[in-house]
């Protein structure tokens, strides 16, 4: 197995998707990655509810930039499953809102695999630092 199909990459390309498919609002696709997981505390069959009803849209858009980073991914023994710490970073900028982080905290997941792949067990998540969360959200975290 070549670096770029290691299990770490694998993953690593996980978290990254979620962040791509969040930018793009696209909530059935976030859902969907996490159907047989929970996050944040949320069954997998209330998250696209949730997101469709908490996330703020701008003519279809969300104008934001997630960036993950600090990956630490600890594999389990039987190289089936792995716990993986990181950070987020949401940027945000819209017509009449000017480019700032609106948002960081950091991630804990569980991941799996089978044959299809590596997939979502569990996401936790902590919002350490806020900003301006009112373009972004219909509530304050």
């Amino acid at each position: 197995m070549g670096v770029l199909n290691s299990s770490e990459q694998q993953i690593s390309n996980l978290l990254f998707r979620y962040a791509r498919l969040m930018d793009g609002a696209e909530f059935e696709a976030i859902a969907a990655m996490f159907d047989r997981a929970t996050y944040a505390g949320i069954r997998s069959d209330q998250l696209l509810g949730i997101l469709r009803s908490t996330i703020r849209l701008h003519d279809g858009k969300m104008g934001t930039r997630h960036v993950t980073s600090n990956l630490e991914i600890d594999l389990d023994d039987d190289g089936n499953g792995a716990l993986v710490r990181s950070y987020f970073t949401v940027f945000q900028q819209l017509p009449d809102f000017p480019f700032q982080p609106i948002v960081a905290g950091h991630y804990e997941d569980r991941v799996a695999r089978d044959d299809a792949g590596w997939y979502f067990t569990e996401r936790k998540i902590e919002m350490t630092s806020m900003g301006d969360l009112s373009h972004h959200l219909t509530y304050q975290p």
